[in-house]
């Protein structure tokens, strides 16, 4: 039975009742009134059918109380006992990450071990509220980065959402009611700056001789710099025109591709042919197409670090991220006539939306500034 009662000290009132063996006393923020009387009983109602039920969730009603976790660890003690976080996520893993990219398993793995268990490892699955997930996050934003993972607006929003994918299975398998949804951080706009022809070609005439291939097919190919790292010989096709882009090189591992559309199959141009022959010169005998002295691939450090930014000082060209060679790429194709969704296709990956603000960008400010100096002047004459 739950009765309505006035707290002495604050004059709210309370809930009180019992469950699971528990006596439970709920604080409201309501007066004592009739009227918030009134709406306290229909909640007892709501209540005391689920618990008839069998279906009360004690979070769900009281998410703010500290007896949410205990009636949650104990409520299927005599007959399903609810697995700990801990435990759930190691069977969540091994049942749910197959179909995954090695790196990208690799990564989740990271997360469940370094960032999730450790603060949530000993909880019960149902104990696990939303609260719980916004404290871990504000908990790892105020953190110093570890294990190679910077802590990013886009990083924190993936460990909350490994976080929320085995909750929310776990909600499913045991039959209790599922985690809210965490609104995702805010990442900021990103920055869309591709090189001009004329910046691209002072980069290359920067770069170092051994460099100057894997740069050349890096800006006209459109392929990502760890895509580049594992490519190797018998992933060209001289005879039909097109690179079989199928893994990526992630700390000193090639990883195969598993899902669509990052495999795919680039189109070689009669320019990079020639290239891709030059390099087939140097270093045709190897495994891949662009190594390093011991026949090894290039290490991103040293390219997208060291190499990039000293090419970038000597060629007297603005400092930008190495990624905006994908896009200086898709903004060549897309001045030569090629679609959105073709130049999507070669990219692999990359949103449509983003390449609309690659599309004529000059003609857009102009179209912008016409319309609004129409608005200025149809103002103007009122």
């Amino acid at each position: 039975m739950i009765t309505i009662k006035r707290c002495t000290e604050t004059g709210f009132l309370t809930l009180n009742f019992n469950y699971l063996g528990l006596k439970c006393v709920e604080n409201t923020q309501l007066q004592d009134t009739h009227q918030n009387r009134k709406v306290l009983s229909e909640k007892i109602k709501v209540i005391s059918f689920e618990m008839i039920t069998g279906i009360f969730s004690y979070s769900a009603h009281f998410p703010f109380s500290n007896l949410q976790y205990v009636t949650a660890a104990i409520r299927y003690s005599d007959a399903v006992k609810l697995p700990t976080f801990a435990q759930y996520a190691d069977s969540w893993l091994h049942a749910n990450t197959s179909d995954l990219a090695p790196f990208v398993k690799r990564k989740v793995e990271q997360i469940i071990t370094h960032y999730l268990i450790p603060a949530l490892g000993e909880r019960c699955v149902e104990a696990i509220t939303a609260s719980c997930l916004l404290n871990l996050r504000m908990q790892l934003s105020d953190k110093v980065a570890e294990f190679n993972f910077v802590n990013s607006a886009r990083n924190l929003n993936f460990i909350v959402r490994v976080a929320t994918h085995i909750l929310q299975d776990a909600a499913k398998t045991y039959s209790f009611n599922p985690i809210d949804g965490v609104s995702a951080l805010s990442g900021g706009k990103k920055d869309f700056d591709p090189f001009s022809r004329n910046e691209m070609e002072a980069i290359l005439r920067s770069v170092p001789v051994i460099l100057y291939e894997f740069f050349t097919v890096l800006f006209y190919t459109g392929m990502s710099c760890a895509e580049l790292y594992s490519l190797q010989w018998q992933d060209i096709d001289f005879k039909y025109g097109f690179i079989r882009v199928r893994s990526v090189l992630e700390q000193n591992s090639v990883s195969q591709f598993i899902s669509t559309p990052a495999a795919r199959d680039v189109v070689i141009t009669p320019q990079i042919h020639e290239v891709l022959r030059r390099q087939q010169v140097k270093t045709g005998n190897a495994k891949f197409v662009f190594t390093s002295g011991k026949n090894l691939p290039f290490k991103h450090k040293t390219i997208a670090s060291r190499m990039w930014f000293k090419a970038l000082k000597n060629a007297d060209v603005r400092h930008r991220n190495i990624h905006q060679c994908r896009l200086t790429a898709a903004r060549v194709w897309i001045e030569q006539g090629f679609s959105i969704q073709s130049v999507a296709v070669q990219l692999g990956g990359l949103k449509i939306q983003h390449l609309f603000a690659l599309q004529q960008p000059e003609h857009s400010a102009l179209t912008d500034q016409k319309q609004l100096s129409l608005f200025t002047s149809s103002n103007s004459n009122r």
